[in-house]
């Protein structure tokens, strides 16, 4: 585009407040910004009143980027928005990153509350037996709930003989 004006600015403002999705602007947007911005420093007032129109853009902008990279990362469905500048796109992938590993992390968090008391769920009959530790375990009849150390657990769960328990 290259040239800017207070207009022109208010406008992409107006657009930006009034939808929830990224409004088109040039691709040049914050170079051609940043000049604008630059130019107008030469006269106080002027800069005073344009400032806040061009926070409110950048803001805004922001922030309807990151509710896009939280619902993008929840559903495997979702298209990437619309009308990012390249600058937005590097901000976008890299929240989407983070928000994924956050999300594997979290998950990991609540299977390890889940089952801090160790217990599982019987799957089939298990006879008495003697673990490793030499002790005595069983006999359990489908559908018990023990508590188990996670050794003796361990063994039983990969034979499918027994399963975390979920609540």
């Amino acid at each position: 585009m290259g040239t800017i004006t207070f207009q022109f600015l208010r406008d992409v403002q107006k657009r930006e407040k009034n939808t929830v999705t990224l409004q088109e602007v040039p691709e040049s947007f914050y170079k051609d910004v940043a000049k604008y911005l630059s130019k107008k420093q030469k006269n106080p007032r002027e800069y005073e009143n344009v400032l806040p129109v061009v926070k409110f853009i950048l803001d805004r902008r922001e922030q309807k980027i990151i509710n896009s990279a939280v619902r993008y990362s929840r559903s495997v469905n979702m298209k990437r928005p619309k009308n990012m500048l390249k600058e937005e796109e590097v901000l976008f992938d890299k929240l989407v990153e983070v928000i994924k590993i956050y999300r594997i992390d979290i998950n990991s968090f609540k299977t390890m509350l889940v089952n801090e008391n160790n217990m599982y769920l019987v799957k089939e009959d298990i006879p008495e037996f003697v673990g490793v530790d030499m002790n005595t375990y069983g006999p359990w009849n489908k559908g018990d709930v023990v508590e188990l150390k996670d050794d003796v657990a361990e063994v039983l769960v990969s034979a499918g003989k027994l399963e975390l328990k979920g609540d």
